[in-house]
């Protein structure tokens, strides 16, 4: 498991939430916020795999914001202070799914401060 889970796995483990209600209200979530998302919670995602649903919500959330804003491409210029500057890649709405699968594009973090993190569009 990637590091970044770790701390999510143990907090899991000592307060041993029930799945199926965690996994609803995460499902009740993604409807009420990112509505205009053709791509769902698939049924077979666990909470014993973070990444999983990490990926799945970062997927609704490109999806959602694609699908109402009518966006069919999108680019992401790296601006970070590094060897990578500048550097940037475009790609379009059918291929988010693929990318962030392959750990290739990411949004920032989704948090209660920040339900929709930045992303450039073209």
């Amino acid at each position: 498991m990637d590091n970044e889970y770790k701390r999510v796995i143990a907090f899991l483990k000592r307060v041993k939430p029930n799945e199926q209600k965690v996994l609803n209200a995460l499902k009740i979530f993604v409807r009420n916020e990112y509505p205009h998302s053709n791509i769902q919670i698939d049924e077979t995602i666990t909470l014993n795999d973070p990444r999983a649903v990490r990926n799945t919500i970062t997927k609704i959330y490109f999806n959602n914001y694609a699908m109402h804003e009518g966006v069919d491409s999108f680019i992401f210029v790296n601006t970070s202070r590094n060897r990578y500057f500048s550097r940037y890649v475009i790609f379009g709405k059918d291929d988010i799914s693929n990318l962030i699968d392959q750990n290739l594009i990411k949004s920032g973090v989704i948090t209660t401060f920040d339900l929709d993190p930045s992303l450039g569009t073209i």
